[in-house]
């Protein structure tokens, strides 16, 4: 049985030096993924405004999924002057003022679809809660947030204190730290609300901070904490009720993969951190409009042609 509920949005997080494998995700969600189910794919630049053009240009090859590309300075004008993982966190919550699903799905770009995915029938319980990691009770230590993370042990703790729930608790029964990562919109707007009127101009810092090498606050842990406090998970059930998303979706900041055994004409495939093309005979170097280098055709066993050099060489 299906979900209350038609349709979800999908969030995607880009720095430019990941362009190659938010190319990648975008591939394996044509492939992969009903697009019918797909309100829209927010693609937020985590990034400079100079590579706009270049991010606009990449997603305009995909004109089969509703693609909104979304700057930084929509979501925070004021920001801190670099970008990585601290404002990659900050924008994951405040992607959720543009969303108006009940539901977003986070994901970053290194995720991506080996195989085809119902992202209702396969994520969602026919009540309409999103299965996720909930029971982790495996680990031999529950004060050890996540089985050991311990770089982010004080984030958790600051987490359950500032929303009042017990962190012993949350430590054996919580979401994952990670994506894939299903949000219910509501109450991560909820979230920000709060977080907004308590700390005012301090939030779009918040997730820069650490003592000791410990963050003071992640995206995930303060929205868990969150959750447990509003309503004790309600909107969650654990994946052990139906596995099946999960095995279909892979993780890899590494493009160097094996070719396919069979491709069809015009199949494109990564690796070697590059995009490459099947015109029937071999595998040559697809057009990276966002990049600026390329690298030699392959044949059919992924093996790079020789070629000469107009020194010989």
């Amino acid at each position: 049985m299906l979900p209350p509920f038609k349709q979800i949005t999908i969030a995607i997080i880009a720095y430019h030096s990941d362009f190659s494998l938010l190319e990648r995700l975008l591939e394996s969600i044509v492939k992969h993924c009903k697009v019918e189910q797909i309100s829209s794919i927010q693609v937020v630049l985590n990034d400079q405004a100079i590579y706009l053009p270049q991010l606009k240009i990449l997603l305009d090859q995909y004109p089969s999924i509703p693609l909104v590309l979304v700057p930084s300075y929509d979501l925070e004008p004021v920001i801190t002057e670099y970008f990585n993982w601290n404002t990659q966190q900050l924008f994951k919550c405040l992607i959720s003022n543009k969303i108006d699903t009940g539901w977003f799905l986070i994901h970053d770009c290194k995720d991506y679809y080996t195989a085809n995915v119902d992202l209702l029938a396969d994520c969602f319980t026919p009540e309409g809660k999103a299965l996720m990691k909930l029971d982790h009770t495996q680990y031999s230590d529950y004060n050890r947030h996540g089985g050991g993370l311990l770089p982010f042990n004080l984030a958790h703790e600051i987490a359950c204190n500032v929303w009042g729930v017990d962190s012993n608790d949350t430590a054996k029964w919580h979401l994952p730290t990670t994506t894939p990562f299903f949000v219910k919109t509501q109450m991560m707007k909820d979230m920000v609300t709060e977080l907004k009127s308590m700390i005012r101009g301090f939030f779009p810092y918040l997730f820069n901070l650490s003592i000791n090498e410990q963050r003071v606050a992640t995206e995930f842990l303060l929205y868990t904490a969150y959750c447990t406090r509003q309503n004790n998970l309600e909107d969650y059930s654990d994946w052990g009720r139906n596995f099946t998303y999960y095995k279909k979706i892979k993780q890899s900041k590494d493009l160097r993969i094996s070719f396919p055994d069979n491709p069809v004409l015009d199949q494109k495939y990564f690796t070697n951190g590059k995009i490459w093309q099947w015109n029937g005979k071999t595998w040559d170097t697809a057009v990276q409009t966002h990049m600026h280098d390329a690298e030699p055709p392959v044949d059919t066993i992924g093996k790079v042609r020789s070629f000469k050099g107009t020194d010989g060489n």
